[in-house]
Protein backbone atom coordinates (compact mmCIF):
# COMPACT_ATOMS: atom_id res chain seq x y z
CA UNK A 1 0.00 0.00 0.00
CA UNK A 2 3.24 2.67 0.67
CA UNK A 3 3.72 1.79 -3.28
CA UNK A 4 0.80 3.03 -3.82
CA UNK A 5 1.23 6.25 -2.11
CA UNK A 6 4.98 6.64 -3.35
CA UNK A 7 6.54 5.82 -6.83
CA UNK A 8 8.75 2.76 -5.83
CA UNK A 9 9.37 1.22 -9.77
CA UNK A 10 12.47 -0.27 -8.84
CA UNK A 11 12.77 -2.10 -12.55
CA UNK A 12 10.50 -1.10 -15.71
CA UNK A 13 7.12 -0.89 -14.16
CA UNK A 14 7.91 -3.64 -10.97
CA UNK A 15 6.91 -1.47 -7.52
CA UNK A 16 8.34 -2.48 -4.43
CA UNK A 17 5.11 -4.78 -3.28
CA UNK A 18 6.24 -7.06 -6.66
CA UNK A 19 10.13 -7.20 -4.85
CA UNK A 20 8.24 -7.67 -1.09
CA UNK A 21 6.62 -10.47 -2.41
CA UNK A 22 9.85 -11.97 -3.71
CA UNK A 23 11.80 -11.71 -0.91
CA UNK A 24 8.98 -13.22 1.26
CA UNK A 25 8.45 -16.04 -0.94
CA UNK A 26 10.49 -18.61 1.53
CA UNK A 27 8.32 -17.48 4.91
CA UNK A 28 5.29 -18.02 2.92
CA UNK A 29 6.80 -21.20 1.57
CA UNK A 30 7.63 -22.34 5.05
CA UNK A 31 4.39 -20.99 7.18
CA UNK A 32 1.44 -21.46 4.52
CA UNK A 33 0.03 -24.14 6.53
CA UNK A 34 -0.58 -22.35 9.83
CA UNK A 35 -3.39 -20.92 7.90
CA UNK A 36 -5.83 -24.47 7.88
CA UNK A 37 -9.19 -22.67 8.41
CA UNK A 38 -8.62 -20.39 4.78
CA UNK A 39 -8.37 -23.53 2.59
CA UNK A 40 -11.08 -23.45 1.57
CA UNK A 41 -10.45 -20.03 0.22
CA UNK A 42 -7.14 -19.76 -0.70
CA UNK A 43 -8.19 -23.37 -2.88
CA UNK A 44 -9.32 -20.39 -5.03
CA UNK A 45 -5.63 -19.31 -5.95
CA UNK A 46 -4.60 -22.50 -7.47
CA UNK A 47 -7.17 -22.43 -9.76
CA UNK A 48 -6.60 -18.78 -11.19
CA UNK A 49 -2.99 -19.52 -11.44
CA UNK A 50 -3.70 -22.83 -13.78
CA UNK A 51 -6.26 -21.03 -15.36
CA UNK A 52 -3.26 -18.11 -16.27
CA UNK A 53 -0.86 -21.07 -17.28
CA UNK A 54 -3.21 -22.55 -19.71
CA UNK A 55 -3.60 -19.01 -21.69
CA UNK A 56 0.22 -18.42 -21.25
CA UNK A 57 0.75 -21.53 -23.13
CA UNK A 58 -1.99 -21.15 -25.50
CA UNK A 59 -1.41 -17.29 -26.54
CA UNK A 60 2.10 -16.46 -26.03
CA UNK A 61 3.85 -20.18 -26.75
CA UNK A 62 1.71 -22.12 -29.42
CA UNK A 63 -0.18 -19.47 -31.02
CA UNK A 64 1.62 -16.10 -29.96
CA UNK A 65 -0.10 -12.43 -31.35
CA UNK A 66 1.79 -10.63 -33.87
CA UNK A 67 2.92 -7.25 -33.10
CA UNK A 68 2.16 -5.55 -36.09
CA UNK A 69 3.94 -2.33 -35.12
CA UNK A 70 6.99 -3.52 -34.78
CA UNK A 71 7.82 -1.26 -31.96
CA UNK A 72 7.43 -3.61 -29.07
CA UNK A 73 10.18 -4.72 -27.07
CA UNK A 74 10.52 -8.37 -25.52
CA UNK A 75 8.37 -7.29 -22.20
CA UNK A 76 5.56 -6.31 -24.51
CA UNK A 77 5.40 -8.72 -27.25
CA UNK A 78 2.85 -11.98 -27.02
CA UNK A 79 5.89 -14.13 -25.04
CA UNK A 80 7.19 -11.89 -22.76
CA UNK A 81 4.23 -9.98 -21.51
CA UNK A 82 2.64 -13.77 -21.03
CA UNK A 83 5.57 -14.21 -19.02
CA UNK A 84 5.31 -11.33 -16.94
CA UNK A 85 1.98 -11.52 -16.15
CA UNK A 86 2.05 -15.26 -14.86
CA UNK A 87 4.99 -14.22 -12.64
CA UNK A 88 3.42 -11.51 -11.42
CA UNK A 89 0.30 -12.84 -10.50
CA UNK A 90 2.20 -15.51 -8.80
CA UNK A 91 3.52 -12.84 -7.00
CA UNK A 92 0.66 -10.91 -5.74
CA UNK A 93 -0.86 -14.63 -4.74
CA UNK A 94 2.39 -14.79 -2.69
CA UNK A 95 2.00 -11.46 -0.95
CA UNK A 96 -1.75 -12.37 -0.29
CA UNK A 97 -0.43 -15.23 1.87
CA UNK A 98 2.15 -13.23 3.51
CA UNK A 99 -0.17 -10.52 4.68
CA UNK A 100 -2.41 -13.27 6.04
CA UNK A 101 0.12 -15.04 7.89
CA UNK A 102 1.41 -11.93 9.76
CA UNK A 103 -1.57 -10.92 10.78
CA UNK A 104 -2.81 -14.12 12.24
CA UNK A 105 0.80 -14.44 14.10
CA UNK A 106 0.04 -10.87 15.69
CA UNK A 107 3.22 -9.60 14.02
CA UNK A 108 1.40 -6.78 12.57
CA UNK A 109 -1.47 -4.96 14.70
CA UNK A 110 -4.55 -3.52 13.22
CA UNK A 111 -3.73 -0.08 14.81
CA UNK A 112 -0.12 -0.17 13.08
CA UNK A 113 -1.51 -0.95 9.79
CA UNK A 114 -4.24 1.82 10.12
CA UNK A 115 -1.26 4.39 11.90
CA UNK A 116 1.06 3.61 8.87
CA UNK A 117 -1.43 3.64 6.18
CA UNK A 118 -2.57 7.27 7.53
CA UNK A 119 1.21 8.67 8.19
CA UNK A 120 1.81 7.89 4.61
CA UNK A 121 -1.38 9.43 3.29
CA UNK A 122 -0.34 12.51 5.60
CA UNK A 123 2.96 12.75 3.99
CA UNK A 124 2.17 12.95 0.07
CA UNK A 125 -0.91 15.38 1.05
CA UNK A 126 1.89 17.66 2.79
CA UNK A 127 4.44 17.06 0.01
CA UNK A 128 1.79 17.11 -2.69
CA UNK A 129 1.05 21.09 -1.50
CA UNK A 130 4.25 21.99 -0.80
CA UNK A 131 5.77 20.95 -4.34
CA UNK A 132 2.83 22.23 -6.29
CA UNK A 133 4.30 26.16 -4.85
CA UNK A 134 8.19 25.41 -5.41
CA UNK A 135 7.97 24.00 -8.81
CA UNK A 136 8.07 19.82 -7.53
CA UNK A 137 11.85 19.76 -7.04
CA UNK A 138 11.02 17.61 -3.67
CA UNK A 139 9.59 14.60 -6.08
CA UNK A 140 11.62 15.28 -9.42
CA UNK A 141 14.66 15.15 -7.06
CA UNK A 142 13.66 11.96 -5.05
CA UNK A 143 11.90 10.68 -8.57
CA UNK A 144 10.85 11.81 -11.40
CA UNK A 145 8.21 14.72 -12.72
CA UNK A 146 6.49 14.57 -15.76
CA UNK A 147 6.30 18.22 -17.20
CA UNK A 148 2.88 18.04 -18.92
CA UNK A 149 1.32 17.59 -15.03
CA UNK A 150 2.46 21.04 -13.94
CA UNK A 151 0.17 22.57 -12.06
CA UNK A 152 -1.31 19.68 -10.97
CA UNK A 153 -0.93 18.30 -7.40
CA UNK A 154 0.97 14.91 -7.47
CA UNK A 155 2.08 13.72 -4.07
CA UNK A 156 4.92 11.23 -3.96
CA UNK A 157 3.87 8.83 -6.70
CA UNK A 158 3.90 11.66 -9.26
CA UNK A 159 0.31 11.09 -10.73
CA UNK A 160 -2.55 13.14 -9.95
CA UNK A 161 -5.05 10.34 -10.30
CA UNK A 162 -2.97 8.34 -8.08
CA UNK A 163 -2.32 10.69 -5.54
CA UNK A 164 -6.31 11.57 -5.47
CA UNK A 165 -7.13 7.41 -5.60
CA UNK A 166 -4.82 7.34 -2.33
CA UNK A 167 -7.05 9.78 -0.53
CA UNK A 168 -10.23 8.37 -1.86
CA UNK A 169 -9.54 5.01 -0.25
CA UNK A 170 -7.63 6.51 2.95
CA UNK A 171 -10.96 8.29 3.51
CA UNK A 172 -12.99 4.66 3.03
CA UNK A 173 -10.79 3.24 5.51
CA UNK A 174 -11.41 6.04 7.94
CA UNK A 175 -15.08 5.25 7.69
CA UNK A 176 -14.63 1.94 8.30
CA UNK A 177 -12.38 1.89 11.41
CA UNK A 178 -13.91 4.93 12.83
CA UNK A 179 -13.60 3.13 16.17
CA UNK A 180 -10.43 2.55 16.03
CA UNK A 181 -9.07 6.27 15.10
CA UNK A 182 -8.16 9.07 17.27
CA UNK A 183 -8.08 11.80 15.04
CA UNK A 184 -11.59 10.79 12.92
CA UNK A 185 -12.52 14.47 12.18
CA UNK A 186 -9.40 16.09 11.14
CA UNK A 187 -8.69 12.75 9.04
CA UNK A 188 -11.90 13.07 7.22
CA UNK A 189 -11.03 16.67 6.25
CA UNK A 190 -7.79 15.92 5.05
CA UNK A 191 -8.63 12.91 2.55
CA UNK A 192 -11.76 14.60 1.64
CA UNK A 193 -9.56 17.52 0.15
CA UNK A 194 -6.55 15.61 -1.11
CA UNK A 195 -9.19 13.54 -2.99
CA UNK A 196 -10.29 16.83 -4.94
CA UNK A 197 -7.80 18.42 -5.25
CA UNK A 198 -6.35 16.00 -7.27
CA UNK A 199 -8.98 16.88 -9.75
CA UNK A 200 -8.66 13.47 -10.66
CA UNK A 201 -11.98 12.33 -12.37
CA UNK A 202 -11.43 8.74 -11.59
CA UNK A 203 -10.44 9.41 -8.02
CA UNK A 204 -13.70 11.84 -7.12
CA UNK A 205 -16.02 8.85 -8.75
CA UNK A 206 -14.32 6.63 -6.59
CA UNK A 207 -14.25 8.91 -3.54
CA UNK A 208 -18.56 8.81 -4.12
CA UNK A 209 -18.68 5.11 -4.84
CA UNK A 210 -16.87 4.19 -1.56
CA UNK A 211 -19.54 6.70 0.30
CA UNK A 212 -22.67 5.02 -1.10
CA UNK A 213 -21.03 1.50 -0.33
CA UNK A 214 -20.82 2.45 3.22
CA UNK A 215 -23.66 4.71 3.85
CA UNK A 216 -25.89 1.59 2.15
CA UNK A 217 -24.51 -0.61 4.07
CA UNK A 218 -23.95 1.01 7.69
CA UNK A 219 -27.31 3.11 7.33
CA UNK A 220 -26.30 4.88 10.13
CA UNK A 221 -27.10 8.99 10.70
CA UNK A 222 -24.07 9.76 11.75
CA UNK A 223 -22.32 8.17 8.31
CA UNK A 224 -25.01 10.55 6.35
CA UNK A 225 -23.67 13.47 8.36
CA UNK A 226 -20.36 12.48 7.37
CA UNK A 227 -21.21 12.38 3.58
CA UNK A 228 -23.23 16.17 3.84
CA UNK A 229 -19.83 17.62 5.20
CA UNK A 230 -18.09 15.72 2.54
CA UNK A 231 -19.92 16.91 -0.25
CA UNK A 232 -19.47 20.53 0.92
CA UNK A 233 -15.67 20.00 1.16
CA UNK A 234 -15.88 18.72 -2.24
CA UNK A 235 -17.77 21.33 -3.30
CA UNK A 236 -15.05 24.11 -2.20
CA UNK A 237 -12.63 22.78 -4.70
CA UNK A 238 -14.40 21.04 -7.30
CA UNK A 239 -17.97 22.67 -8.20
CA UNK A 240 -15.87 26.22 -9.17
CA UNK A 241 -14.28 24.08 -11.88
CA UNK A 242 -18.08 22.88 -13.00
CA UNK A 243 -19.28 26.45 -13.26
CA UNK A 244 -16.18 27.27 -14.95
CA UNK A 245 -15.42 30.00 -12.63
CA UNK A 246 -11.83 28.50 -12.60
CA UNK A 247 -10.09 26.43 -16.05
CA UNK A 248 -11.33 22.45 -16.67
CA UNK A 249 -8.32 22.42 -18.54
CA UNK A 250 -8.16 19.01 -17.19
CA UNK A 251 -11.10 17.91 -18.54
CA UNK A 252 -12.29 16.37 -14.93
CA UNK A 253 -15.99 17.51 -15.28
CA UNK A 254 -16.14 16.22 -18.64
CA UNK A 255 -14.43 12.72 -17.89
CA UNK A 256 -17.26 12.35 -15.17
CA UNK A 257 -20.59 13.43 -17.08
CA UNK A 258 -18.79 10.60 -19.47
CA UNK A 259 -18.62 8.00 -17.50
CA UNK A 260 -21.00 8.60 -14.84
CA UNK A 261 -24.27 10.28 -16.77
CA UNK A 262 -22.99 8.47 -20.42
CA UNK A 263 -22.75 12.12 -21.78
CA UNK A 264 -20.49 11.21 -25.26
CA UNK A 265 -21.54 14.39 -27.02
CA UNK A 266 -17.84 15.84 -26.82
CA UNK A 267 -17.81 15.44 -30.68
CA UNK A 268 -16.04 12.15 -29.87
CA UNK A 269 -16.87 10.13 -32.70
CA UNK A 270 -17.23 6.44 -32.87
CA UNK A 271 -13.86 4.18 -33.15
CA UNK A 272 -15.18 1.60 -34.78
CA UNK A 273 -18.61 1.11 -37.14
CA UNK A 274 -22.17 1.13 -34.35
CA UNK A 275 -19.55 1.15 -31.26
CA UNK A 276 -21.81 1.00 -28.22
CA UNK A 277 -22.41 3.26 -25.87
CA UNK A 278 -20.32 1.36 -22.88
CA UNK A 279 -17.36 1.39 -24.63
CA UNK A 280 -17.82 5.12 -24.97
CA UNK A 281 -17.48 5.09 -20.98
CA UNK A 282 -13.93 4.05 -20.92
CA UNK A 283 -10.58 5.30 -20.95
CA UNK A 284 -8.63 4.24 -24.68
CA UNK A 285 -7.03 1.38 -23.43
CA UNK A 286 -10.31 -0.30 -21.53
CA UNK A 287 -12.07 0.98 -24.81
CA UNK A 288 -9.79 -0.57 -26.93
CA UNK A 289 -9.73 -3.64 -25.44
CA UNK A 290 -14.19 -3.75 -25.29
CA UNK A 291 -14.12 -2.70 -29.22
CA UNK A 292 -11.87 -5.53 -29.82
CA UNK A 293 -13.97 -8.22 -27.84
CA UNK A 294 -17.20 -6.63 -29.81
CA UNK A 295 -15.49 -7.01 -33.10
CA UNK A 296 -14.52 -10.33 -32.54
CA UNK A 297 -16.86 -12.36 -30.24
CA UNK A 298 -15.08 -15.27 -30.47
CA UNK A 299 -12.53 -14.62 -27.91
CA UNK A 300 -15.30 -13.85 -25.19
CA UNK A 301 -15.51 -17.21 -24.25
CA UNK A 302 -11.78 -17.90 -23.58
CA UNK A 303 -10.10 -14.52 -23.55
CA UNK A 304 -6.87 -13.22 -26.16
CA UNK A 305 -4.68 -14.78 -23.13
CA UNK A 306 -2.62 -13.15 -19.81
CA UNK A 307 -2.43 -9.40 -20.50
CA UNK A 308 -2.23 -9.07 -24.14
CA UNK A 309 -5.07 -7.63 -25.48
CA UNK A 310 -3.16 -4.44 -25.78
CA UNK A 311 -1.57 -6.31 -28.80
CA UNK A 312 -4.13 -7.49 -31.40
CA UNK A 313 -6.51 -4.26 -30.40
CA UNK A 314 -3.85 -1.83 -31.12
CA UNK A 315 -5.59 -2.55 -35.16
CA UNK A 316 -8.18 -0.41 -33.60
CA UNK A 317 -6.74 2.75 -32.78
CA UNK A 318 -8.06 6.49 -34.61
CA UNK A 319 -5.68 8.31 -36.08
CA UNK A 320 -7.03 11.33 -33.82
CA UNK A 321 -4.99 9.90 -30.66
CA UNK A 322 -1.21 10.16 -29.92
CA UNK A 323 -0.90 6.32 -30.02
CA UNK A 324 -1.71 6.05 -33.91
CA UNK A 325 1.89 7.20 -34.53
CA UNK A 326 3.47 3.91 -33.41
CA UNK A 327 0.31 2.16 -34.35
CA UNK A 328 0.13 0.58 -30.23
CA UNK A 329 -0.95 0.56 -27.02
CA UNK A 330 0.77 -1.23 -24.03
CA UNK A 331 -1.27 -0.72 -21.60
CA UNK A 332 -4.31 -3.42 -20.88
CA UNK A 333 -7.41 -2.65 -19.18
CA UNK A 334 -7.71 -0.79 -15.66
CA UNK A 335 -11.22 -1.97 -15.33
CA UNK A 336 -11.41 -5.50 -13.22
CA UNK A 337 -14.16 -7.04 -15.60
CA UNK A 338 -12.68 -5.72 -18.65
CA UNK A 339 -9.38 -7.23 -17.73
CA UNK A 340 -10.41 -10.56 -16.41
CA UNK A 341 -12.69 -11.04 -20.03
CA UNK A 342 -10.07 -9.93 -21.96
CA UNK A 343 -7.14 -12.10 -20.29
CA UNK A 344 -9.46 -15.20 -20.25
CA UNK A 345 -12.90 -14.87 -21.73
CA UNK A 346 -16.28 -15.21 -19.30
CA UNK A 347 -14.46 -18.78 -18.27
CA UNK A 348 -11.79 -16.80 -16.43
CA UNK A 349 -14.35 -14.21 -15.31
CA UNK A 350 -15.91 -17.21 -13.63
CA UNK A 351 -13.42 -18.34 -12.05
CA UNK A 352 -12.22 -15.39 -10.43
CA UNK A 353 -16.14 -14.94 -9.05
CA UNK A 354 -16.10 -17.91 -6.94
CA UNK A 355 -12.79 -16.83 -5.42
CA UNK A 356 -14.22 -13.87 -4.56
CA UNK A 357 -17.53 -15.06 -3.63
CA UNK A 358 -15.67 -17.29 -0.86
CA UNK A 359 -13.89 -14.73 0.32
CA UNK A 360 -17.30 -12.58 0.64
CA UNK A 361 -18.91 -15.82 2.38
CA UNK A 362 -15.83 -16.12 5.02
CA UNK A 363 -15.96 -12.28 6.22
CA UNK A 364 -19.52 -12.16 6.19
CA UNK A 365 -20.29 -12.08 9.71
CA UNK A 366 -17.53 -8.81 10.19
CA UNK A 367 -19.04 -5.80 9.18
CA UNK A 368 -15.50 -3.86 9.38
CA UNK A 369 -13.92 -6.81 6.98
CA UNK A 370 -16.74 -7.08 4.57
CA UNK A 371 -17.19 -3.43 3.80
CA UNK A 372 -12.79 -3.55 3.57
CA UNK A 373 -13.84 -6.29 1.00
CA UNK A 374 -16.61 -4.31 -0.83
CA UNK A 375 -14.29 -1.30 -0.92
CA UNK A 376 -11.40 -3.44 -2.59
CA UNK A 377 -14.14 -4.43 -5.26
CA UNK A 378 -15.10 -0.87 -6.08
CA UNK A 379 -11.76 0.42 -6.43
CA UNK A 380 -11.08 -2.84 -8.72
CA UNK A 381 -13.61 -1.43 -11.06
CA UNK A 382 -11.83 1.37 -11.78
CA UNK A 383 -8.23 0.59 -11.12
CA UNK A 384 -7.05 -3.49 -11.35
CA UNK A 385 -3.84 -3.16 -9.55
CA UNK A 386 -2.08 -5.39 -6.41
CA UNK A 387 -3.59 -3.18 -3.75
CA UNK A 388 -7.20 -5.50 -4.76
CA UNK A 389 -5.01 -8.14 -3.38
CA UNK A 390 -3.57 -6.27 -0.40
CA UNK A 391 -6.75 -5.18 0.86
CA UNK A 392 -8.59 -8.74 1.18
CA UNK A 393 -5.93 -10.27 2.37
CA UNK A 394 -5.60 -7.14 5.35
CA UNK A 395 -9.61 -7.96 6.08
CA UNK A 396 -9.11 -12.02 5.64
CA UNK A 397 -6.37 -11.72 8.76
CA UNK A 398 -7.82 -9.07 10.80
CA UNK A 399 -10.95 -11.60 10.30
CA UNK A 400 -9.13 -14.58 11.32
CA UNK A 401 -7.53 -13.11 14.16
CA UNK A 402 -11.22 -12.26 15.56
CA UNK A 403 -12.52 -15.69 14.86
CA UNK A 404 -9.59 -16.99 16.48
CA UNK A 405 -10.50 -14.99 19.76
CA UNK A 406 -14.21 -15.65 20.00
CA UNK A 407 -13.16 -19.83 19.47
Amino acid sequence: MVAEVIRFNLVGSMLLSNVVGFIVLPFVIKNWKTIPEMNGVLRGTFFIQINVFILFVIFSVFFPWEDLSGYRSWGQQSFGRGFITLVRILNEFILFYYIIIIIKSRKVTLRFFLQLFFFMTLLSFVVAVVDRFIGYKIVDTLFYFRDNLAGRFVGLNGEPKVFGRANALAFAVVLIYKSEIKYFVPLVLLTTLGTFISLSASSIILYFAFLFVIITYRRKNNVVIIMVLSLIMGSLVFIPSVLDLIPNKYGTTDKIKQVVGGDVSSGDEDWVSNETFISKRFDIFDRLALIYLFENPQYLAFGVGPNLISIPASKYIPQNVIYAEEHRIDSVPNNFINNTIATGGILYLLVWSVFLFNIFRFLRNDENAVLLFFIAMVLNMVFFSTLMYILCAIALGFHLVKRIKIE
